[in-house]
């Protein structure tokens, strides 16, 4: 069946199309609320279109579809999709396999390492990292603060069979041993649960329950306990204290501009957690000529957002864009809480993303020298 044939059977639900080139090749992936009238839209009056479709048109030679059960689904297939085909005329991340993650795994005693391989296995990933000399430095803190085990040994139920001996990482106190029975699970479960609030940005919130765990140790007279606690507060608020810069007013937020020469596309998102920026990270888009600013930012937001564990509570963007209702239900079903987008005209959030924008455009011009 050729393609005018197979436009005349497109069924009127949602679903994801797949456009092929003449020798088969995926050269774009996009989802629809309506296949029928999406793919119909794209081979009436092509005089009329955005260059850039014009050319995706005049190089399609089939084209396949996939239907789903809501326009969520669709969403989501999309952008797995994207990832595995990397079509030319979609907006794609550059070497997008290359950013490092730190992985926290499922399992009884969860291991916490880096990784550059990410598996749908419910493990949470936080990242994508582009300064790996900062995410060692930022791990090495981890490893003092929570010293969560990295190896693939399998722990068994106490109690089973004799404990083994510790290796070296207990020795020099970079793992808390649960496989030769040092730690309580419960207690190792709190060290989970404190570098997964670190990692997040959430330095006070987890200031303060460990100050309440110190203050209930003091008083069940269990000193050893709590001055290790202790010390760990003191780690974080120096940490804590380095992050200079606060944003008044601000919340839980991620500020994401552009710059583009061409094809080339520097992307940076500026990362506020508890009104106290936490880091940056930039990144490297391939968008063809003709990708509209609304092209650019929703297909990094769909690929960015796609792989992270953590997120923010408003993402302030230059440019508004169509799709901003369901990326924020797709983003609250992934994070269990609301997020919002916002397009600030004016005031400290413009001026904010103002400055993202132009570390977007240095990093930029230092990837074209």
């Amino acid at each position: 069946m050729n393609p005018a044939e197979k436009l005349q059977h497109l069924p009127d639900k949602p679903g994801v199309y797949l456009m092929k080139d003449g020798v088969g090749k995926v050269i774009y992936v996009g989802k629809a609320r309506s296949l029928r009238k999406r793919m119909r839209s794209y081979f009436q009056a092509p005089e009329t279109m955005a260059p850039r479709l014009g050319w995706l048109v005049a190089n399609i030679a089939d084209f396949e579809y996939i239907v789903t059960d809501s326009e969520m689904e669709a969403l989501i297939l999309e952008c797995n999709l994207i990832k595995e085909y990397r079509p030319y005329y979609n907006v794609r991340l550059k070497d997008d396999k290359k950013y490092p993650f730190v992985k926290l795994t499922v399992e009884d005693y969860p291991r916490l390492f880096i990784t550059r391989n990410l598996q749908e296995n419910g493990s949470r990933y936080y990242g994508p990292y582009t300064n790996v000399g900062m995410l060692r430095r930022t791990l090495k803190l981890m490893r003092e603060l929570f010293p969560l085990r990295s190896c693939r040994k399998t722990i068994s139920t106490p109690g089973r069979r004799p404990a083994p001996r510790p290796c070296l990482n207990y020795h020099i106190k970079q793992c808390v041993a649960p496989c030769a029975g040092k730690i309580e699970r419960e207690e190792y479960l709190n060290l989970v649960k404190g570098a997964c609030l670190f990692l997040e940005g959430r330095r006070e919130e987890l200031v303060r329950q460990l100050t309440g765990r110190m203050k209930e140790a003091s008083r069940e007279l269990r000193f050893e306990e709590a001055g290790r606690l202790r010390d760990k507060i003191e780690a974080i608020k120096r940490v804590t204290e380095k992050q200079k810069i606060t944003v008044p007013g601000g919340g839980d937020e991620d500020y994401i501009a552009f710059a583009r020469e061409g094809d080339e596309v520097a992307v940076n998102v500026f990362m506020v957690r508890e009104g106290k920026a936490i880091g940056q990270e930039h990144f490297f888009l391939t968008a063809i000529k003709g990708s509209s600013p609304e092209d650019i930012l929703t297909g990094f937001l769909k690929q960015y957002y796609s792989r992270v564990s953590s997120f923010p509570r408003e993402i302030m963007l230059p440019h508004e864009i169509d799709e901003s209702e369901l990326l924020s239900r797709w983003l609250k079903e992934k994070s269990r809480h609301k997020v919002t987008f916002s397009f600030p005209r004016r005031g400290r959030k413009k001026d904010l993303l103002r400055m993202v924008e132009r570390d977007a455009r240095l990093k930029l011009q230092e990837s074209m020298v």
